[in-house]
């Protein structure tokens, strides 16, 4: 090859490294915000958005004024911190600590197109990820080292959705409709809010086919008691992580997005949902992490390097869950960081509320039980004061439903019965409509009781009574939900 051939080349190789990252179509912003120095890094690394997280609240702090800045809400938490610590060692040398485990019921919001398409998760896929968090939030990922730490966190799945009914996928809630890839515009705006889990109750995770590169986002937790805060919940509709599709999976059931595939991403995200930093704290060898033994680190690295980023503090934390290694990497929370969780798990909003959820308790399923809802009251004419009511009726059940009295009534007026026939296998239901009820200008509540399922006796008796409410005054109509409220002309 001659040598003027051979420079050439050289130089063609060498020309993506002058060119900017804007030149380059590199995207340089994310929920409107500038990437950070370390996930430009992490493109030019990698190919990947390894976190968007940091971007993401800066977004939120800027959409939402109420919101908590970094800085006040350190100031929120590091005294909850310290009390929780002196709390403990007063316990301790009480002799009255009991180590206390806390179940957090998750549900995977699975973003997908169709039924069986390519990122329609297998439930072992969903299970396999849980399990990879079971193993890294309980220190049992293989660290030596004399920091690591039993965040005593568990996952389990969701057994029951947000009406009571027992899922068929316990921790899966299937969304289809959404081909393609999806972009964080649709998902923040519309696509979380639409289908969001209640957050007191649920951790809430969503699956997609994410495009920009970005492997996951998480919502930083939101203080309820900053100084001269208003403490409102403004994250209600948004609060959650968000993951790539490939990333999902587990050591011994990977994903499809290596070397991101061992379901470290959910685990990652998880650290920044109750409150964990990354370990070079988003700056250089002078930003804390607030976390002591995370040794400083003058940004994120990739691979699994044996590094000192800040020369004399020790190496990098390269094996700690809240930095950009690889997923095969990773191995470790560390004591400081799992109080951290612990404080913010027990004071943050939403959050606190979590470890009293019973949506992830065992479903008692029994052989004969009915369960009733009001389907919706269909306001016929408010002038008029008329309505046809439809009641939901499911098999709750182990076995099949062939038979029932429904009796249904409004206010305190004599119950009409209606003796119901069909067959309905378990969790199959029926929505039954009644005739045309009419009553008066005011408020008045529609009732209906089941009994005599299959001519027997319920086995579940708290199911089986539904009612709703709704008030006339004539004129016209409005509806919420699929509750309907009457409203005045004058």
């Amino acid at each position: 090859m001659k040598k003027i051939t051979l420079l050439l080349l050289i130089i063609a190789i060498s020309i993506p490294n002058f060119l900017s990252a804007q030149e380059r179509k590199v995207p340089t912003k994310i929920f409107g915000q500038d990437l950070t120095i370390d996930n430009l890094s992490s493109i030019e690394e990698t190919g990947f958005i390894r976190c968007a997280s940091t971007e993401y609240e800066r977004a939120l702090q800027a959409q939402f004024s109420e919101r908590a800045t970094d800085e006040e809400f350190e100031n929120w938490l590091t005294p909850l911190i310290e009390a929780r610590k002196q709390r403990i060692a007063q316990e301790k040398t009480a002799g009255t600590f009991r180590r206390v485990v806390v179940n957090i019921p998750i549900i995977f919001h699975v973003l997908t197109g169709s039924a069986g398409d390519a990122n329609d998760l297998a439930a072992s896929q969903i299970q396999a990820q849980i399990d990879q968090l079971n193993i890294d939030f309980g220190n049992l990922a293989g660290s030596t080292d004399p920091v690591a730490a039993d965040a005593e966190i568990v996952f389990i799945p969701a057994t029951v959705d947000p009406s009571g009914t027992p899922l068929t996928e316990p921790g899966i809630d299937r969304v289809y409709g959404y081909p393609g890839t999806i972009g964080t515009a649709a998902l923040n705006g519309t696509i979380k809010p639409a289908t969001i889990w209640d957050r007191s109750f649920y951790a809430n995770i969503w699956v997609a086919n994410l495009g920009g590169g970005i492997l996951g986002y998480a919502q930083f937790p939101s203080s309820s008691t900053l100084p001269g805060m208003p403490g409102g919940d403004e994250g209600a509709l948004t609060d959650g992580v968000v993951i790539l599709t490939g990333s999902v999976g587990s050591v011994t059931n990977p994903g499809t997005v290596a070397p991101y595939h061992l379901g470290r991403t959910l685990t990652h995200e998880i650290g920044h949902w109750i409150g964990l930093r990354h370990i070079w704290g988003d700056g250089n060898c002078g930003v804390d992490d607030f976390c002591a033994d995370t040794p400083n680190a003058n940004g994120a690295n990739f691979g699994c390097p044996n590094v000192d980023s800040c020369a004399g503090d020790g190496p990098d934390m390269v094996e700690n869950y809240m930095d950009y290694s690889d997923d095969a990497c990773f191995n470790i929370f560390t004591n400081d960081q799992v109080g951290r969780m612990l404080t913010a798990l027990e004071n943050a909003t939403g959050l606190s509320d979590l470890p009293n959820s019973t949506t992830g308790d065992p479903v008692n399923v029994v052989d004969l039980d009915g369960r009733l809802s009001i389907e919706d009251l269909n306001v016929v004419d408010c002038a008029e004061q008329t309505l046809t009511p439809d009641v939901r009726l499911t098999n709750a059940g182990n076995n099949t439903l062939t038979s029932a009295t429904i009796s249904y009534y409004l206010d305190a007026e004599t119950p009409v019965d209606y003796n119901w026939s069909g067959s309905l296998a378990t969790e199959e239901f029926e929505i039954i409509s009644f005739p045309t009820l009419t009553t008066t200008v005011g408020a008045h509540t529609f009732y209906a009781e089941l009994s005599e399922p299959n001519g027997g006796m319920d086995l579940n008796p708290g199911n089986d009574n539904a009612s709703q409410s709704n008030t006339f005054s004539g004129g016209l109509c409005a509806s919420v939900g699929n509750m309907v409220y009457a409203t005045s002309t004058e």
